[in-house]
């Protein structure tokens, strides 16, 4: 059957795939964006490569996009404790990843994944050379994983799951997933749920481990790393008891966020908001800022603030990448974007500094979100109405708000630990891997 795939895969299903991106690249400005930066892709990887030591141990690590990075972090940070001398090769699909993540460490490469071909993926895992390789939560290649089990490297999955919306779906194609997901040395859980589910599509039940969430070791060394917000933090112009943060909001999210923000601002008057956009376009930046302008409400975009002795604002607009994360540290309510959309964003950012979270209905995709919700540490809202009410409540009883925002930092601190698993093991299962 695997070899049945393989054919039907490399000679129907990569050729679509070829033609589909590219079709879609000619009105689609993030594909395009994509396809120009995988132009000379191998002599470019192969060029960087080149200046690294001999001899020295070497990871390939797979992402998709900015938001799995987090979770690759820590993983990261492990191997370097273990290997000093370490080098790692993190590739992205999306531009999302490749062009936002900086790193300041000349062992560590950032590179596009090529389209998933056989050719592709032999000359690609042939330059990177690894001693071991593992993709983060879901972004799978068959050529690429076919290709590290044929030359005997250790591949292995992090952060797997499977979220109760798709459940369905790797029920329906399981001998699918099973034909791919056979070829990792160790499957990592986040839960032992969905440890259980994994076993499915997962034939090798005594490699399969739940180890937890890598994300919420990120996330705990956030909270200490707040560097980049400092001027905000030491101004003291956010009160964190009267203060809002509304984090990867879309245009979904905004028809019914941003009335019921402007009705709370003229109600409260010391109540101050922080708005951080999911996608920085300027379109959907001007939209947010057009609308308090004619609301009344004064809103200064973050690119233009000026010496915080001449603040005054009742709106930060964040039109910069890489902050969300730490601004969370501003207030004690966080709304978080998504779920009148596609579905909830990360919600474990705002939990690790003790927010009390709220986010739109479809939030069964993100595995935290509903742990979050289910321990009382989160509400679900579904209008305009109800979000307003929540923010009612915390600013007349922040007592509710203070002990929601307890529960959700305690979510994060029982679930620190994660990666240092995650790193052991692959060394212990890896013959290739040596101190």
């Amino acid at each position: 059957m695997s070899q049945i795939f393989f054919i039907i895969y490399n000679i129907i299903i990569v050729p679509l795939l070829f033609v589909s991106v590219h079709i879609a690249g000619l009105f689609n400005a993030k594909i395009k964006k994509g396809l120009v930066g995988r132009r000379g892709l191998f002599l470019k990887l192969k060029t960087r490569i080149d200046t690294l030591a001999e001899g020295q141990p070497r990871i390939w690590m797979h992402i998709s996009s900015a938001g799995e990075f987090e979770q690759g972090k820590p993983v990261i940070e492990e191997f370097k404790k273990h290997f000093p001398q370490g080098q790692v090769v993190l590739s992205f699909f999306s531009p999302s990843g490749y062009e936002h993540v900086r790193v300041n460490d000349d062992k560590i490469i950032i590179t596009y994944l090529p389209i998933d071909s056989y050719w592709h993926a032999r000359k690609f895992i042939d330059i990177v050379n690894p001693a071991i390789a593992c993709v983060i939560r879901h972004d799978i290649w068959p050529n690429f994983q076919w290709r590290l089990r044929k030359c005997n490297i250790p591949s292995f999955l992090i952060d797997a799951s499977i979220s109760d919306e798709k459940r369905k779906v790797y029920k329906f194609f399981a001998f699918l997933y099973r034909i791919v997901y056979s070829t990792f040395t160790n499957v990592f859980a986040v839960s032992d749920k969905n440890a259980l589910l994994l076993k499915s599509v997962y034939p090798w039940p005594d490699r399969l481990i739940a180890v937890g969430d890598t994300r919420y070791d990120q996330v705990g060394y956030r909270t200490c790393e707040t560097g980049k917000i400092d001027p905000l933090l030491k101004a003291g112009y956010f009160d964190i008891n009267t203060t809002m943060v509304a984090g990867s909001t879309w245009t979904t999210d905004n028809e019914h966020l941003l009335p019921a923000l402007q009705q709370i601002l003229h109600e409260f008057p010391d109540f101050k908001v922080v708005i951080v956009p999911h996608e920085l376009t300027p379109q959907n930046v001007n939209n947010i800022l057009v609308f308090f302008q004619k609301a009344g409400v004064a809103i200064e975009r973050y690119s233009q603030l000026g010496p915080s002795g001449n603040w005054n604002f009742r709106i930060l607009l964040v039109d910069a990448f890489g902050l969300l994360a730490n601004l969370y540290a501003l207030g004690k309510l966080a709304y978080i974007g998504g779920g009148f959309g596609l579905g909830v964003n990360s919600v474990l950012e705002p939990a690790a500094y003790g927010c009390s979270v709220f986010f739109g209905p479809r939030h069964l995709n993100v595995i935290e979100a509903k742990a979050l919700k289910d321990r009382g540490g989160a509400l679900v809202i579904h209008n305009q109405t109800e979000i307003e009410q929540v923010i009612r409540d915390f600013l007349n009883d922040p007592g509710s708000g203070e002990q929601r925002g307890q529960i959700a930092k305690k979510m994060i601190v029982e679930n620190i630990g994660a990666s240092k698993k995650v790193l052991e093991i692959m060394i212990k299962s890896s013959l290739q891997l040596r101190d």
